[in-house]
């Protein structure tokens, strides 16, 4: 999901500059940014903090058998959930969090709730191309990004969106791109093969004139008024309850009481490159923002296996 603030600094690494091959064309790397090497006089040349993550999303097997394997195992738990839900046998289950759930629990249809970007859609190609242009996430280059209608799918996100919709289940999308990016995510989504409304209507974007902000409290709980919602997917915490851009501390009591719900009710993928948890650490830290301030902090509130 894009965030109003991007990672700037994980663990410098090798270049897969080169490697890139989805996704517009992008042109070639700053030498003085493309990899970590040795000067002259021996020292060692930093490279972007960000290539690592990047890398690993865009290239790993690693990362394309977690992707597979969340939605693998996402289908077997929720097969009999659906059967029971079909024959209105289904009892206190639903994925919503206790402050948001509406307690109307009566026979209503299911639903599955997705984040989009980093959880079915891969913005991976946005990332590198403002790495290797010297820049972080702004608004205007994710809007050209997303404008585009070019991220691909995560590995298994396609099949199983399809697998829930041939099987009754309702499939909204709850995402905070903008309302005027609607027609390309749309397009976008239809391109992929995902299940989405002849009018869009299962695609909820940020609206502030409809009072959806960038919490996705009130747009679950639109949802939640005519479904029992069995299961979320998320690639971060704000995804699954509100309450989180907080520090760490405040992230962890809030999450606590759901432990159980992860691979159960609540379904996470991994996503290295962004997210609410670099929030965390600048709170924690101060609110430094700097590339140096951040690696700074992140050394310091490592904690012992």
């Amino acid at each position: 999901m894009p965030q109003p603030m991007r990672a700037t600094s994980l663990i410098a690494i090798f270049c897969l500059a080169a490697c890139a091959t989805q996704g517009p064309r992008i042109p070639p790397a700053d030498p003085a940014v493309a990899a970590p090497g040795r000067s002259e006089t021996g020292s060692v040349t930093p490279a972007d903090d960000r290539r690592h993550a990047i890398g690993w999303v865009r290239h790993s097997s690693e990362y394309q058998a977690l992707c597979t394997m969340v939605f693998t195992a996402a289908r077997a738990r929720l097969e009999p959930i659906i059967a029971a839900a079909r024959a209105d046998h289904l009892r206190d289950w639903s994925a919503m969090p206790a402050d948001e759930f509406l307690g109307n629990d009566g026979g209503q249809p299911p639903a599955v709730i997705f984040d989009l970007d980093e959880t079915l859609l891969d913005n991976s190609a946005y990332e590198l191309r403002q790495m290797l242009a010297g820049a972080s996430y702004d608004d205007s280059t994710w809007l050209a990004w997303s404008g585009e209608a070019r991220a691909r799918a995560i590995p298994g996100a396609v099949e199983f969106t399809r697998w829930l919709d041939l099987r009754g289940v309702r499939v909204y999308y709850i995402s905070n791109r903008s309302q005027i990016e609607r027609d390309a995510t749309l397009a976008n989504l239809r391109a992929l093969g995902f299940p989405v409304d002849g009018d869009g209507g299962n695609l909820l974007l940020r609206d502030d004139a409809a009072g959806f902000g960038r919490d996705k409290v009130s747009r679950r709980q639109l949802v939640d008024r005519e479904h029992r919602v069995i299961a979320q997917f998320g690639d971060n915490l704000g995804d699954f309850l509100g309450g989180v851009l907080a520090d760490d501390a405040t992230r962890r009591a809030r999450v606590s009481p759901y432990q159980s719900w992860w691979g159960e009710r609540w379904f996470v993928l991994p996503n290295p490159m962004y997210g609410s948890w670099l929030e965390a650490i600048r709170a924690d830290c101060g609110g430094g923002t700097s590339p140096g301030e951040l690696r700074a902090c992140m050394d310091r509130s490592g904690r012992p296996d």
